[in-house]
């Protein structure tokens, strides 16, 4: 038969530590992503405390600290021993518990939002004291069923952080593949120099005009703001694309819409399947392919549309190529407009591109697909153990959901 869980104030539970002195100890960082870690792990660089570190605060494996970022997201658990900021406060237990499961909860959206309304009206910069800390309840279940819950979503987070890295050792390839094969190509021995650098021999170098549809309108930026006043929307008939969707890359977003009438006078501004649209406001140089399935509509003012011409560019080809760290830090060279950079025809125009036969282009377009579609079938299965955690979070550390304990593992912690 399953216990009841017992509900304790923290400070039955925990102590606030404070042992000082202990120069000569490994200086660790507390963060919101990855916990407590070493500084020397940390690749960013960081602030080196001035002089001694006389009043720093010993850290212990297996202890929790309290920071400012508690707020969004929950007290930090350290794997390691070493010494950190008097700023924080370090929490040690004082009873038997499986660390883990405290660990876990500390992360909860309950115990967040308990923290939250615990400390209604203090103000950003203020440090949440072991006072506050200390007055909260907490669950305390029999120690095998916090070993079992532990367990459980620790298994999940291991498998989240397999996938994340596979995710990112993905992106790795897909960014080193960028710079090689689209400047450098596909089984090339002769190259030739250029105004873009070192490219194969049968490649070409255009202007983006040059790329394009042969039309006054294949190279477009969006209408002047005061033709598409908010008077001007509609609930139902020409959608209007803006960042929003280019940045998702989702086109079924957005509920801006003109009738009929309007889209006739704004019509040079209609996009078509597989134009090619950029964003060129403040988070400029986003790109995304109109899909076939769109809704007819056009461009607002911050973007500009890019129909190519079929026989001479591949869509995909110019989406991966304007997608490359290499040609974004082309844009934001020439980008305007200060903290918040700007893009326009006249910047596009003006830069060259590389231009493969089609055939090749096809060829490295398939290449970038399959690492695409590698990193779609990660990124959805990520998705679905951060769902799956969220869930078990909800149940198991409230106890809504009973985890199963046998007698031997209950007989063990006792």
């Amino acid at each position: 038969m399953l216990s009841e869980w017992q509900h304790r104030k923290t400070e039955e539970l925990f102590k606030n530590s404070s042992i000082k002195n202990q120069e000569g100890e490994e200086l660790l960082s507390v963060t919101q992503d990855n916990g407590v870690l070493p500084r020397s792990m940390l690749e960013r660089r960081v602030v080196m405390p001035d002089g001694n570190t006389k009043n720093y605060k010993l850290v212990e494996r297996g202890d929790f600290i309290i920071s400012l970022r508690s707020f969004q997201g929950g007290l930090e658990f350290s794997e390691y021993r070493g010494l950190v900021s008097p700023a924080y406060t370090v929490i040690k237990h004082k009873v038997p518990m499986e660390e883990g499961f405290y660990k876990q909860y500390f992360k909860s959206q309950r115990f967040i939002s308990q923290l939250n309304s615990s400390v209604v009206g203090i103000r950003d910069g203020k440090q949440i004291s072991y006072q506050v800390f200390k007055n909260m309840e907490v669950p305390y279940p029999p120690l095998a069923e916090q070993r079992k819950i532990a367990e459980i979503l620790t298994s999940v987070d291991n498998a989240i952080s397999k996938t994340e890295v596979i995710i990112e050792k993905t992106e790795k390839v897909k960014k080193g593949l960028m710079q090689e094969l689209l400047t450098k190509g596909i089984g090339h021995a002769k190259f030739k120099q250029t105004a873009i650098g070192d490219v194969p021999e049968k490649w070409e170098v255009y202007y983006i005009e040059k790329l394009a549809e042969q039309n006054r309108n294949a190279i477009k930026p969006g209408p002047f703001g005061s033709s598409l006043k908010k008077e001007f929307y509609v609930k139902h008939g020409y959608r209007v694309y803006g960042q929003e969707q280019v940045i998702a890359k989702d086109f079924s977003k957005g509920d801006y819409y003109i009738d009929d009438q309007k889209f006739k006078e704004l019509k040079s501004f209609e996009v078509r399947p597989n134009d090619l649209l950029i964003s060129l406001v403040g988070t400029f140089g986003k790109i995304a392919i109109v899909p076939e399935n769109a809704e007819p509509g056009i461009i607002n003012p911050r973007l500009l549309k890019v129909t190519f011409d079929s026989s001479k560019a591949n869509v995909k080809y110019y989406y991966y190529y304007m997608s490359s760290p290499y040609f974004y830090k082309q844009l934001e060279a020439l980008s305007q407009g200060g903290t918040m950079g700007v893009i326009n025809g006249k910047i596009l125009k003006s830069l060259l591109f590389p231009c493969p036969p089609v055939s090749e282009q096809r060829q490295i377009v398939k290449i970038f697909e399959s690492i695409d579609a590698k990193l779609i079938v990660e990124m959805e299965k990520l998705d679905k153990l951060n769902k799956l955690k969220k869930g078990l979070m909800q149940v198991l550390l409230t106890g809504k959901v009973r985890v199963k304990v046998e007698d031997h593992e209950a007989a063990v912690t006792k």
